[in-house]
C-alpha cells in the first residue's frame, strides 16, 4: 500500500515537472560564401517559419584565402540581442558554409 502511494506521488511529480519545462524555438543560420552567384548569402530557418535568404551586399571575400564574416557576425549579433542563445556552430570541411544553431524561450 505504501509502495503504491509513493509510486503515484512520484509519477504525479514527474508529470508536473514535464509540463513545467521551458519551451524553446530553434534557429539554423547558414552562411554560404563559395557557392558563386545568387546562392551566396545568409540562410535562416526558424521553428515554424518558412526559411529565408538574407542577401549580403558586402564582398564575401577578403582575399583568395579568407572569407569576410562581418555580415554573418552582424546578423548573429542582432539575433542574440533579440534573446537568441548560440548553442552550437559548425563548418564544412571544404569551407563552403558555416552554420550556427541557436535557441530562445518561446513567448
Amino acid at each position: 500500500m505504501k509502495t503504491t502511494i509513493l509510486t503515484i506521488l512520484l509519477l504525479a511529480g514527474l508529470c508536473c515537472t514535464a509540463f513545467a519545462q521551458q519551451k524553446y524555438e530553434y534557429a539554423h543560420v547558414q552562411y554560404l560564401t563559395n557557392m558563386g552567384g545568387k546562392l551566396d548569402g545568409i540562410y535562416v530557418c526558424i521553428t515554424g517559419k518558412p526559411a529565408e535568404k538574407i542577401e549580403v551586399t558586402k564582398p564575401l571575400k577578403i582575399n583568395a584565402f579568407t572569407d569576410d564574416y562581418t555580415p554573418l557576425l552582424e546578423y548573429i549579433q542582432t539575433m542574440t540581442d533579440k534573446g537568441w542563445e548560440i548553442i552550437s556552430t559548425s563548418k564544412t570541411r571544404n569551407d563552403v558554409y558555416d552554420t550556427f544553431y541557436l535557441k530562445r524561450k518561446r513567448d
